[in-house]
């Protein structure tokens, strides 16, 4: 089953924490996101950060300022798919790959990815390159815990690292999926395309 996702949906399920740490910025800095409404509200935020770290506040300010100009035009053009298939028990030889113990209860493989062309933007502008590659890698592990809850909201689930580099893997689980489905590919390198595609577990 594929399930098409806005941009616009998955806010409220970003890691803000990791998305400033994909950054090298403290995960402190993250309640940024919280602070909704009008320029009063963001400079009692700033504030409340020690004279000596409100340099790196207000450069965390702009980027989220910048981060959410880009999700606009992210949420314009493009989506998020996730691809999930359900079976009773895992093969195993997926069991093996992923180090998991063998469990008699269901399980649900997932793929999620954004548009390809996303990885095309900004190719000339590195640093909106780089809001748009780590803001839609945050977007797409949204994409997972969204469908996750549509699916059932008393599951749990772990991703898989996709720059793990772990190609028997990816090749188990798109025999079972399918990718291209959604437009993702295993390179000749063994990583994932879209550089945004994750696979998750669910159970």
């Amino acid at each position: 089953m594929i399930i098409k996702h806005n941009f616009r949906d998955l806010i409220s399920k970003i890691n803000w924490e990791a998305y400033f740490m994909d950054w090298k910025y403290h995960k402190r800095f993250a309640t940024i996101a919280n602070a909704q409404g009008c320029d009063v509200v963001k400079a009692s935020w700033l504030i409340d950060f020690e004279e000596k770290d409100r340099a790196t506040a207000s450069e965390v300010m702009q980027l989220l300022k910048e981060t959410y100009r880009i999700l606009e035009q992210l949420d314009r053009d493009y989506t998020i798919s996730t691809l999930h298939e359900s079976t009773h028990a895992l093969p195993a030889s997926l069991q093996e790959l992923i180090a998991i113990e063998r469990q008699p209860q269901p399980f649900t493989l997932m793929v999620a990815t954004s548009d390809p062309e996303i990885d095309l933007l900004y190719a000339n502008n590195p640093r909106n390159q780089k809001i748009v590659k780590t803001v839609t890698n945050r977007m797409v592990e949204a994409a997972i815990i969204a469908s996750r809850e549509q699916i059932e909201e008393n599951l749990s689930s772990f991703a898989i690292d996709p720059m793990g580099q772990r190609p028997r893997l990816w090749v188990q689980l798109d025999e079972l999926l399918d990718f291209k489905k959604i437009g993702v590919e295993i390179g000749s390198d063994g990583n994932l395309s879209p550089q945004s595609a994750h696979c998750a577990i669910i159970m």
